[in-house]
């Protein structure tokens, strides 16, 4: 396991703005994230834009590298 993983929120915006997904990727930085969650959108077969960010202090995680959903929006 690699050790300079860190967490960074991640979320998909359909072409009016709306978010239809969030969630996290682990990754090493926020190019892989980016490279990660443009993989996880196609194979999921999702549209729209993808969009990686820091997330408060950026400490290494034990966490596995890949993308993490955090909740459903279409509850």
């Amino acid at each position: 396991m690699a050790k300079d993983l860190k967490v960074y929120a991640a979320g998909i915006l359909d072409r009016d703005g709306d978010w239809v997904w969030q969630g996290t990727v682990v990754a090493q930085s926020i190019k892989e994230g980016k490279e990660l969650l443009k993989e996880w959108k196609k194979q999921h077969h999702m549209v729209g834009t993808s969009e990686v960010a820091v997330i408060g202090e950026q400490r290494p995680t034990q966490r596995p590298k890949g993308v993490s959903s955090s909740m459903s929006l279409n509850a």
